[in-house]
C-alpha cells in the first residue's frame, strides 16, 4: 500500500495539471467508454490532483510529531485512538494549517485552468466577456483584482479561525 500511495503522490505531482484535467476529461471517457459533464471531469481532475499535494503535507504534518510524545502517552497507559485523537491529531493538524491554507488558496485559484475544458468559471466569463467587448485588458485586470480579493478573504477568514481551531498553538 505504501508503494501504492508513493507512487500515485510521485506521478501527479510531476505531471502537469493540465494534462490530467484533458486525460480525465477526454481520455478517460475514450477508455471507459462513458460521458459526465465537464463539471464533474474538472472536480475529478481537481480531486486527484490536489489529493496528492493534501497527502504529502499530512504524512509531513504526522511524521513531525516528537517520538517522545507518543512514548509519554504509552507510558501513562494511554489506548492507541486516545493518543491519535488527543495528542498526535491536534499537534499535527495544527502544524499542518499554514501548509494547508496556502494549497487551498492555490485549488482555488488554479480553477481557472477548467475554462479549457468548457466549465463555466471566473476565467471563462472573463473570456466570454472579452469575446464580446474587445477588451481584454479591462477584463483581465478585472479578473486579476477579484481572484486577488477572493484569495485576501479566504486567507483573512482562515487566519482568523486558526486560534479559535488551535488555541494551544498561540501565544498569549
Amino acid at each position: 500500500m505504501v508503494w501504492f500511495s508513493a507512487s500515485y503522490i510521485e506521478f501527479v505531482r510531476n505531471t502537469p495539471l493540465i494534462v490530467q484535467l484533458f486525460f480525465v476529461a477526454f481520455g478517460l471517457p475514450l477508455l471507459l467508454n462513458y460521458q459526465w459533464p465537464f463539471w464533474a471531469h474538472a472536480l475529478l481532475a481537481l480531486i486527484l490532483n490536489f489529493s496528492a499535494y493534501f497527502a504529502e503535507i499530512i504524512r509531513a504534518g504526522m511524521v513531525n510529531i516528537q517520538k517522545s510524545q507518543i512514548e509519554g502517552a504509552n507510558a501513562l497507559g494511554l489506548r492507541r485512538s486516545i493518543i491519535l485523537l488527543k495528542i498526535i491529531f491536534p499537534q499535527a493538524i495544527a502544524d499542518m494549517y499554514p501548509s494547508l491554507v496556502g494549497q487551498f488558496i492555490f485549488l482555488f485559484l488554479t480553477t481557472g485552468v477548467i475554462s479549457e475544458i468548457g466549465v463555466e468559471d471566473l476565467t471563462h466569463a472573463g473570456i466570454f466577456i472579452d469575446s464580446r467587448t474587445f477588451r481584454s485588458f479591462e477584463v483581465f485586470i478585472t479578473l486579476t483584482v477579484f481572484y486577488i480579493l477572493l484569495s485576501l478573504l479566504f486567507k483573512l477568514f482562515l487566519a482568523k479561525i486558526f486560534p479559535i481551531l488551535f488555541p494551544f498553538k498561540c501565544k498569549s
